[in-house]
């Protein structure tokens, strides 16, 4: 199974797609601000309720940022491992675990951002000044982490197949 031929255009349609949301809520976001800072500053009149509609771009660029890192590989990590272990199949394998964690947590989270989704729909709360549905700004963590799920997963393919390839190369070379 070649990982690359496999998933790399279904991956480069979803980070098409989260790159233009993200631009698009950075404009919003940008948009926003400009805006209340011309209200404030040049006509002394700020309009209310800028702010809370703030919050909604804000929570979503910050959570689809994550699945972002997910989607380019570049977690935060600690690398302790990367010093200790000098055998490359053995990174790997480390590799292949680490992703098999992150898959497990992910589901977990999504499980549970899953019910705070359904929640939120049920409930349907307004915000307090301009009545947005909540919704809108839940919904964010049900979605992001599902992406991270899904490139997790994408990980996970990518680097067994990697470690299967160094095993089979170690067996040729011996």
């Amino acid at each position: 199974m070649d990982y690359s031929s496999k998933f790399t255009g279904f991956k480069n349609s979803l980070n098409k797609i989260q790159s233009c949301i993200n631009t698009l809520l950075l404009i919003s976001l940008i948009l926003l601000v400009s805006i209340q800072i011309i209200l404030r500053y040049v006509f002394k009149s700020p309009l209310l309720g800028i702010e809370e509609m703030m919050i909604f771009p804000t929570i979503w660029l910050y959570l689809l940022g994550g699945a972002s890192a997910s989607l380019e590989e570049k977690h935060i990590e600690c690398g302790m491992l990367d010093s200790m272990i000098k055998s490359p199949i053995k990174l790997q394998m480390t590799a292949v675990i680490k992703n098999l964690i992150s898959i497990i947590v992910c589901i977990i989270l999504c499980w549970l951002s899953f019910d705070f989704f359904s929640y939120s729909l049920k409930m349907w709360k307004l915000s307090g000044t301009l009545s947005i549905p909540m919704f809108f700004g839940e919904s964010s963590f049900f979605i992001s982490i599902l992406l991270m799920a899904i490139y997790s997963i994408f990980e996970l393919i990518k680097n067994v197949n990697k470690y299967c390839n160094m095993k089979e190369k170690e067996v040729i070379e011996t």
